[in-house]
């Protein structure tokens, strides 16, 4: 699956995932389990980050730890694998959809040094407008946290699923149609929304 015409731009996916393990002693010391506050869960989990291509369902890499740690914790800390032990899959032909377990300003600039993102936010995420609104609809903005600040662009949506208006707004923001070597590539609201649902 490819996004964009003139530069395309192979679509992969990021998004965290439990894994059972078997049920040994080591395993349950080791990776905890989740849904009980006395680690009294029945079977140990592994918390893992399938790095996937989008059109083809291709498994690249599972970074994954404890599953027993805070959710967003351990989840979040799982990217730094995959860049650290798999430099090569952060490769400036793709863009990875990430969804709403929101990873933080800094670790999306790593990201973004060498390869794209699109990434849908949380509601409380606040982003900075530095733009009006443009003709496609989408908008400028900053995203800034632990001492860094990258600049996005942003599309805000409602969806609707069979007939009924989802009551969350969806609000995706991506580096790609910001930067200068990427001049000539359209941003297109419409199908990086189909790209989100079908990744």
């Amino acid at each position: 699956m490819t996004i964009g015409r003139k530069r395309p731009l192979t679509a992969g996916s990021l998004d965290g995932t439990l894994i059972r393990v078997p049920d040994t002693p080591a395993n349950r010391a080791f990776f905890g389990t989740v849904g009980t506050a006395d680690d009294s869960g029945p079977y140990p989990q592994a918390r893992a980050l399938p790095v996937t291509c989008c059109g083809c369902r291709a498994m690249f890499a599972v970074p994954h730890g404890p599953a027993g740690a805070d959710k967003a914790a351990s989840e979040q800390a799982l990217p730094d694998e995959a860049m650290e032990r798999c430099p090569w899959l952060l490769d400036p032909g793709w863009i990875w959809l990430m969804d709403r377990n929101y990873h933080g300003a800094a670790r999306i600039a790593r990201l973004i040094a060498s390869t794209h993102v699109l990434i849908r936010l949380k509601s409380d995420i606040p982003l900075r407008g530095t733009s009006p609104i443009l003709p496609d609809g989408s908008y400028e903005a900053e995203l800034s946290g632990d001492g860094v600040t990258i600049t996005v662009r942003v599309t805000e949506y409602y969806v609707t699923v069979e007939g009924q208006a989802v009551p969350e707004m969806f609000c995706l923001v991506t580096e790609c149609a910001t930067r200068r070597c990427m001049s000539g590539w359209r941003w297109k609201t419409g199908h990086f929304s189909a790209v989100v649902a079908a990744g």
